[in-house]
C-alpha cells in the first residue's frame, strides 16, 4: 500500500512540473495587455486637470507598448548590468510585472490601475512634486506643472507613481538617474514626447 500511495504522489509531481515551468516562462506579461488610470484631482482648475489627464492618458497608451516593455526588460545600471539600482531585489522582468499589476503599496490588490490622489498646491522651491510612503497622495508643485506641457508632466507623474508601488532613491547623489523613478521617468517623458510630435503630423 505505502508503495502505491508513494508511486501515485511521484506521478502527481511528474505531471506538475510542466505546469510550473510554465508558470515561470509566462511570469513576464506581454506589451499591449490593458492599463488604466484613476485619479482623484485636489484644488486643480479644469485647465490644468484636463492638461493630466492627458498626460496620464499617454502614460496608459505608453505602459501598453512594446516599446515600453522593452526598455524596462533592457534597462541598464550604472556599471552596465540589466538592472535597476534600489530595485527591491526584483529583476527588470519582475519590476515590468510589477509596473503592470498596478498593486500600490497601500492599495496592493492587483488592478491595473494607476490609483492616484494628487494635490495641486504652489511653493517657491525646486519640488516638483513629492509623496510619503504613508500617504496615498501626491503633491504637484504649480509653479512647474503650470508650465510643463503632457510630456513633462508625465516624466513626474510617473516618478512619483512608482514610489506608490514601493520604489525609492537615495536623494541627491549622482546615481539616481539608474533607479526606477528617475530611470523611467525620464524615459517616459521621451515616449509621450514622441507621441506629441507624431499627433502633430
Amino acid at each position: 500500500m505505502k508503495r502505491l500511495i508513494a508511486a501515485v504522489l511521484t506521478f502527481i509531481a511528474l505531471q506538475a512540473l510542466p505546469f510550473r515551468a510554465l508558470a515561470f516562462e509566462e511570469a513576464v506579461p506581454e506589451a499591449g495587455e490593458s492599463f488604466y488610470h484613476n485619479v482623484v484631482f485636489r484644488n486643480f482648475s479644469n485647465f490644468n486637470k484636463n492638461k493630466v489627464l492627458r498626460a496620464l492618458d499617454y502614460i496608459v497608451e505608453v505602459v501598453e507598448s512594446e516599446e515600453f516593455r522593452e526598455i524596462v526588460l533592457n534597462f541598464k545600471d550604472n556599471q552596465g548590468n540589466t538592472a535597476f539600482l534600489e530595485n527591491n531585489k526584483l529583476t527588470n522582468e519582475q519590476i515590468y510585472a510589477k509596473i503592470l499589476e498596478g498593486a500600490e503599496t497601500l492599495r496592493p490588490t492587483p488592478d491595473r490601475t494607476m490609483d492616484m490622489d494628487i494635490t495641486w498646491y504652489y511653493a517657491w522651491n525646486s519640488t516638483v512634486g513629492y509623496t510619503y510612503p504613508n500617504s496615498g497622495r501626491i503633491w504637484v508643485n504649480s509653479r512647474f506643472y503650470s508650465k510643463y506641457d503632457e510630456a513633462a508632466i508625465s516624466r513626474n507623474i510617473f516618478h512619483e507613481w512608482t514610489h506608490k508601488l514601493g520604489f525609492g532613491h537615495v536623494s541627491g547623489t549622482k546615481f539616481r538617474p539608474w533607479t526606477v523613478p528617475y530611470g523611467l521617468g525620464a524615459k517616459m517623458e521621451a515616449l509621450v514626447r514622441k507621441r506629441m510630435q507624431q499627433n502633430l503630423y
